[in-house]
């Protein structure tokens, strides 16, 4: 009777074990399986990150010469405007009217 109660603990034993053993190579297999793609993922992150900074690089230096006319060589540009304005007739109204308030 105690041999056949070892017995039965033996395969059962086995049986566990070989179960355990089909386990651990299932998930070493997803476990190959996530870190590939984790690994990908990553890449693909470079990747993104380095369009969007090339993308913003890029529009930068297309733009500004575009930019630098309006801020920096856009100067006489503003003068032209500002001397145009002053000669509309009702700026030159506003003026006489202005200095009357001063006397």
């Amino acid at each position: 009777m105690q041999k056949e109660i070892e017995k039965e603990r033996e395969e059962y034993n086995t049986e566990t074990l070989e179960e355990i053993y089909e386990t651990t190579k299932e998930n070493n297999v997803l476990l190959n399986k996530i870190e590939k793609y984790q690994k990908i993922n990553t890449a693909l992150k470079i990747v993104y990150w380095v369009i969007i900074l090339l993308s913003v690089f890029g529009a930068y230096f297309a733009l500004q010469p575009f930019v630098s006319s309006l801020f920096g060589g856009g100067s006489n540009t503003f003068d032209n405007i500002s001397i145009q304005a002053q000669n509309l007739p009702e700026v030159s109204r506003f003026k006489k009217i202005m200095s009357g308030f001063g006397n």
